[in-house]
């Protein structure tokens, strides 16, 4: 599940860059770039963009970490609070 997560969650912001920039105008480089001008464009609220900036917190965290106890700390939050998230950015993709 985390690598799919991993997967998922490059596509997510990819796609944000690519609205960002045909939408807006906007060249984000970033993963945090993009959901701050999500934000800021009033696309999402400010409690959402919080939790993508956690959401990529996290999923930089395991890219770089093999430690068993964070692997299963993120599979939990994919299963109860990441894959909704992500959900959320598709539901803004699709608008």
């Amino acid at each position: 599940m985390i690598k799919r997560f991993e997967y998922t969650f490059e596509l997510a912001w990819k796609s944000v860059k690519i609205l960002l920039r045909e939408k807006y105008g906007v060249d984000a480089f970033a993963p945090k770039e993009c959901f701050r001008e999500l934000r800021k464009n009033k696309m999402i609220s400010d409690a959402t963009a919080e939790k993508l900036l956690k959401m990529t917190d996290a999923s930089n965290e395991i890219i770089h970490t093999y430690n068993e106890q964070l692997s299963n700390e993120l599979y939990n939050k994919i299963a109860k609070q990441y894959r909704r998230l992500l959900e959320d950015v598709y539901g803004v993709l699709k608008e």
